[in-house]
């Protein structure tokens, strides 16, 4: 009887915690009007508490077994049999975070209508956010009570509840410290709700390494019940063991972080780490001309780059050629005439020695900081160096890094549904002579106002809609400033330029966030 009043007393104080869930969800949807990323954040923020209340009824319900002496009786000798309340918190999980999925969906359709894709995010989330951190709780509770005495186990489970809070998140970006150790300190974020909205063309931004972080924590937290349940559970631990720790060994490697909250800070942290050359030690203008580039860009969970690049004939007999390439960015090697070369690597400059007329291969891999390269997503301006930019030029502090001269680029890529300054010439081969190429892949739709092509997010990054009709006037007041007509127009994208200027004329296209047309819901 005991027992059945725990569970019931569990029970009940889950529902309350959900009905706060609901509440949170139902109160922000009624202030939608249109479908918005926005609330793939707003999912998050109550996704602690939940995750907190499956943590505490697990304690809870673990350690009134230890209580009332039952330690070696109930887990040792009965164990596979007394661990039926684990299932059956797993099954209140299940029922409840599809329950929560299924209101939201059906209240987003009832009041914009079907749309299948953002239902997809819509699961993505439930899964990431609740589902699964709920299970992984389940287990983590377990543990604790199972394995310490009651007042150490309670210590830890606090420090787990803090670790995976909203307050230590916001801490943590905060601290120069912590940041160093950011990606680590982020692997303890069980719920992954810290997701950077300002990135319209990347709402889709459950990567795999979110995942597999999740499933390889399940997978460890787990073996302590896999030893009392499984008769030979030695070699299941041994697997478990093994699939955490590849897990774990993906997460750390380069991933688009974009998308979490302190990814558009991580770029910040490393210049006040290591500092940042002065403008006067900088090229103010491009000491050597390189005629044309071959890129070979693939994607996946980060960007590969082969890159060809030829030399101007008047700049080929400099004793060094100093290059800026964007410091996360790891090089592989370097080859001139297919002859491997020494080169010497500082932050965000790449300087070689004893080029000529001949060929520079140059491979590298890597993700940037502030935009966004996979196969998901692509935010890369011709003013970021993703690319090998002739000279020590400024980066940090400045307005944009390029060269100030045009040359002859090729971007060979499979990726699909891809815009660019250049002109399409064959089967994912793009040509032409610019500054620099511009790549943009992700959720965009594509509408054509006043005879122009124009870039817009498929979904707003918050409650915002640009008016219909102002929309023809906006782009007739941009492409007013250029000479050319523009192979598209961007409006809304966010990308870092323009949303710190304005409006960004570009080399064939024009870049606008365009504020000034958007409507707050106050």
């Amino acid at each position: 009887m005991r027992y059945l009043r725990s569970r019931a007393f569990v029970l009940f104080a889950i529902l309350l915690v959900y009905s706060y869930v609901i509440y949170k969800m139902m109160h922000s949807i009624s202030k939608f009007k249109d479908y918005s990323c926005i609330i793939l954040r707003c999912m998050s923020v109550p996704a602690f508490y939940y995750f907190a209340i499956f943590l505490l009824a697990t304690f809870y319900l673990t350690a009134s077994f230890k209580l009332f002496n039952c330690h070696e009786l109930c887990f040792d000798v009965y164990g596979s049999r007394n661990c039926g309340y684990l299932g059956w918190l797993v099954l209140v999980d299940v029922v409840l975070s599809s329950l929560l999925g299924g209101i939201v969906m059906v209240s987003f359709s009832n009041k914009f209508g079907y749309d299948p894709l953002f239902m997809r995010f819509v699961i993505e989330r439930i899964l990431l956010n609740y589902m699964l951190p709920a299970v992984l709780a389940i287990l983590i509770g377990f543990f604790m009570a199972y394995s310490f005495k009651m007042r150490t186990g309670v210590i830890f489970t606090v420090i787990v509840m803090y670790l995976t809070s909203p307050s230590f998140v916001r801490e943590a970006v905060t601290k120069s410290d912590l940041y160093k150790i950011m990606a680590f300190v982020q692997n303890f974020e069980f719920i992954q709700g810290w997701d950077n909205i300002y990135l319209p063309v990347a709402v889709d931004n459950v990567r795999l390494y979110k995942w597999l972080k999740i499933l390889g924590f399940i997978a460890i937290a787990s073996i302590p019940v896999v030893r009392i349940v499984v008769k030979k559970s030695k070699v299941v631990i041994c697997a478990l063991l093994v699939f955490f720790i590849g897990c774990e060994v993906f997460y750390y490697m380069p991933q688009n972080r974009a998308m979490e909250e302190y990814g558009v800070l991580a770029s910040e942290a490393y210049y006040f780490k290591n500092g940042a050359p002065s403008k006067t030690a900088c090229d103010s203008k491009s000491p050597f001309v390189i005629e044309s580039y071959d890129l070979d860009m693939k994607f996946d969970h980060m960007q590969h780059v082969k890159c060809d690049m030829k030399l101007a004939k008047e700049d080929t007999d400099r004793g060094e050629y100093t290059f800026t390439l964007y410091h996360t960015y790891k090089i592989s090697k370097i080859t001139y005439e297919g002859k491997s070369v020494s080169y010497n690597r500082d932050g965000d400059y790449v300087t070689v020695k004893g080029l000529g007329e001949g060929v520079i291969h140059m491979e590298y891999y890597g993700v940037p900081e502030s935009y966004v390269a996979d196969s998901k997503a692509i935010t890369l301006p011709e003013y970021f160096p993703y690319y090998p930019v002739a000279g020590k030029k400024q980066v940090y502090g400045s307005k944009g890094v390029m060269n100030d001269y045009a040359s002859a680029y090729k971007v060979r890529t499979c990726v699909e549904g891809l815009y660019t300054n250049l002109d399409k010439t064959g089967d994912g081969v793009y040509e032409a002579v610019c500054h620099g190429p511009y790549l943009l892949k992700g959720m965009i739709k594509e509408v054509e106002v006043a005879g122009y092509k124009v870039l817009m997010p498929r979904y707003n990054v918050g409650n915002r809609v640009i008016p219909e009709e102002l929309i023809e006037e906006s782009v007739k007041t941009l492409v007013a400033h250029t000479d050319t007509k523009p192979k598209f127009i961007c409006l809304g994208m966010n990308m870092t330029m323009a949303y710190s200027l304005g409006s960004y004329i570009g080399d064939g296209y024009i870049d606008s966030p365009y504020r000034a047309v958007f409507e707050e819901e106050k």
